[in-house]
């Protein structure tokens, strides 16, 4: 079986094996093989395969959970705040790149 945890963001044209999980927001981008018995590391971002592996793009260090994100928010430390939630929640502009 395949575990995808809540949160997590499975792209198009994705392959997920069996035994395999994704953890809490992690995000599969277009065409990303995952093989059996892998484990995707939560908050971790993974596009496409190279020689049947899949391809990380960023690995977390750490997980911190939500209430310490919102604690560090209103002292006004961000740094535990995703891309998205930044442009999303604090309407700042952050650049992204097209990879081709």
């Amino acid at each position: 079986s395949v575990f995808i945890a809540s949160g997590a963001n499975v792209s198009d044209r994705c392959v997920l094996l069996p035994g395999c999980s994704i953890g809490t927001k992690a995000v599969l981008g277009t065409g990303t093989f995952i093989p059996e018995d892998f484990d995707v590391p939560n908050g971790s971002t993974w596009i496409g395969c190279n020689n049947g592996e899949p391809e990380p793009l960023t690995i977390p260090l750490t997980k911190p959970s939500v209430s310490t994100a919102i604690e560090n928010i209103d002292k006004g430390d961000q740094s535990d705040i995703s891309p998205f939630g930044r442009v999303f929640h604090l309407r700042e502009t952050t650049p992204y790149y097209v990879l081709r």
